[in-house]
């Protein structure tokens, strides 16, 4: 093998071990609002500003958000720091399987944790509303729900799309 022969072959290494490390990275970013929050950790309901609210549940919803605020704060920075972990060591050299996999599960009990308290805020939210408000709840999450399968189905036509050109 020649010089340049070597040198292409390290350079195109580099080039690809800097993309997988980027990549990885761009992965392990927090998701979400501002400040790395979690989907849902910001208290936001989709949807809730098209139900009507009278000024009693605004002010019940916002009694709710208050009451979970210092705990949806803490699990968003649980989650941040369990995403950081976990980066670390999926991009740590050499492979150290063990703590990615113990890194992993980590940030999948928070998450879990979120998802609870989650839950736990719809469930209080959805209490406030009237039976009337709840169904349209419901036909909204199914509009929303509905889009969101139909832009994923374009966004994977237009990958394969891509994929084709020469």
């Amino acid at each position: 093998m020649t010089v340049i022969q070597k040198t292409k072959i390290a350079a195109i290494t580099a080039a690809v071990g800097v993309a997988m490390g980027l990549g990885t990275a761009a992965l392990a970013q927090p998701r979400g609002g501002a400040g790395g929050e979690h989907r849902g950790m910001r208290g936001g309901f989709h949807g809730l500003r098209q139900l009507g609210l009278s000024d009693e549940q605004r002010q019940d919803v916002r009694r709710i958000m208050e009451l979970h605020k210092a705990e949806r704060q803490s699990i968003a920075q649980r989650l941040r720091e369990a995403r950081r972990s976990q980066n670390e060591a999926v991009v740590a050299v050499p492979v150290d399987e063990s703590a990615v996999r113990a890194r992993s599960a980590e940030l999948a009990k928070v998450e879990t944790d979120a998802a609870v308290l989650r839950a736990r805020m719809h469930a209080e939210v959805y209490n406030v509303l009237t039976p009337e408000q709840q169904e349209k709840a419901k036909a909204l999450r199914a509009e929303r729900e509905a889009r969101g399968g139909q832009h994923r189905e374009q966004w994977k036509n237009e990958r394969q799309d891509e994929s084709v050109k020469p």
